[in-house]
């Protein structure tokens, strides 16, 4: 019997056939975080067309600095979702959510810990290889709007230091105005002073000048 072309082709097409339906195909979409108080979804997608009972679903957590990836959440044969034990610090932010064909896991608030490579795994039927999916999940912080607003009170205030050269040239010019009018009172009085001495000692004067007239006169009548 002579093979042609075609049916090599043929067979091909087959054997790719079944090896599609038969095996597991798993992906993460790209996803970026950012920090604080918003939601984002991480979702692991699997394909298989007879994936009926799970061996293994699971997402897994691997932080920089760590010996090994923690998981996070799974999915057992009766389909039951929930966080393992060691990411129940997790409960308050996170929901952890299947249907068939997607298992995802969302923070409702972000922090910088939760960026790590995060690993999904999916292994049906007893199979013996577990096929996974990794993705970096970043997280970024939110930019803070440029404002054209007076610096902010932690730059130095340059009102403050304005006011405070303002107040300074002030009381200086009012310690000169008063050290002047105490120099000028201190001069006015010494110029009184220095008159009324003056003035006194006219009349001394003119008193011992009478008095030697007086004496001029009752000699002149002896």
């Amino acid at each position: 019997m002579k093979i042609t072309t075609f049916d090599i082709f043929f067979q091909t097409v087959i054997i790719l056939d079944i090896y599609l339906i038969h095996s597991m195909t798993v992906s993460i979409p790209k996803r970026v975080g950012l920090l604080g108080n918003n939601n984002v979804s991480l979702e692991c997608v699997y394909t298989k067309s007879d994936c009926e009972t799970f061996v293994k679903l699971a997402w897994s957590r691997h932080r920089i600095g760590d010996l090994s990836a923690d998981i996070l959440a799974n999915v057992d044969e009766n389909y039951n979702v929930a966080l393992t034990n060691k990411a129940d610090y997790l409960k308050k932010r996170t929901v952890v959510k299947f249907v068939p064909g997607v298992f995802t896991i969302t923070y409702m608030y972000v922090r910088c810990e939760d960026q790590a490579a995060y690993l999904c795994s999916v292994s049906c039927n007893g199979d013996s290889t577990a096929p996974s999916a990794k993705m970096d999940f970043q997280v970024l912080t939110r930019p803070k709007p440029e404002s054209s607003s007076p610096p902010s009170p932690s730059s130095p205030n340059l009102y403050i230091i304005a006011g405070i050269v303002l107040v300074g040239i002030v009381v200086f010019v009012l310690i000169v105005a008063v050290t002047m009018c105490i120099r000028s009172k201190s001069r006015s009085s010494l110029r009184t002073e220095s008159t009324i001495s003056k003035v006194e000692a006219h009349k001394v004067k003119g008193h011992k000048v009478k008095g030697h007239k007086a004496k001029g006169h009752k000699a002149k009548g002896h």
